[in-house]
């Protein structure tokens, strides 16, 4: 079978295929507060899990599975074999704001791309669930990215390290999928 018949026969079975909600979630109906902004008939991945990706009808985002263990493929737009869904990630983080009496964080914030392998250009991954935390380890927040691939929460209050510690800034990770490959960065925190 040419590669463009096998193209054919996945953007098939994507359409055709009954599409169970998230084993987490009761619909695959997707807020606009829990997913990007749906651009009308556009299809982006899942940050977190590569077999599944979001499909934007009426300006309501559908987050849909691929069959058979099919990957999403958003260079076509379609379900594809895992070997060919492979993504680069490139994570920044921003600097943020330290308060020190009582110890809280503001504006943290961090930038997820993501690109093809094959190509050059370098694109916001969506949706994916950015974990921001301490240079020890202690979790601050988690966050998802939007449509520009920006994630960014503030923590008012819990944080049990000193604020000694937290001036040598935050990491931010991105734990990856089955095709996008992990990410961390180092952001600055200041007073």
């Amino acid at each position: 079978m040419s590669h463009r018949a096998r193209l054919a026969a996945l953007a098939l079975l994507t359409s055709a295929a009954v599409l169970p909600a998230h084993p987490a979630t009761a619909t695959t109906e997707v807020t606009a507060s829990a997913a990007a902004p749906c651009r009308d008939q556009s299809m982006w991945p899942d940050g977190d899990d590569a077999q599944w990706f979001y499909h934007c009808s009426n300006a309501v985002a559908y987050r849909k599975l691929c069959p058979a263990q099919l990957h999403f493929n958003a260079v076509l737009d379609t379900c594809d074999w895992p070997e060919n869904v492979s993504y680069r990630t490139r994570l920044t983080a921003e600097g943020a704001t330290l308060l020190e009496s009582p110890v809280a964080v503001k504006s943290l914030r961090a930038r997820l791309l993501t690109a093809p392998d094959a190509g050059d250009g370098a694109d916001p991954l969506e949706n994916a669930r950015l974990t921001f935390r301490t240079t020890t380890g202690e979790t601050l927040c988690v966050a998802r990215t939007n449509s520009d691939g920006i994630a960014s929460c503030d923590v008012a209050g819990g944080i049990s390290t000193p604020a000694v510690t937290l001036r040598q800034g935050y990491e931010v990770v991105y734990a990856g999928n089955n095709a996008a490959q992990p990410s961390q960065a180092h952001g600055t925190l200041e007073r």
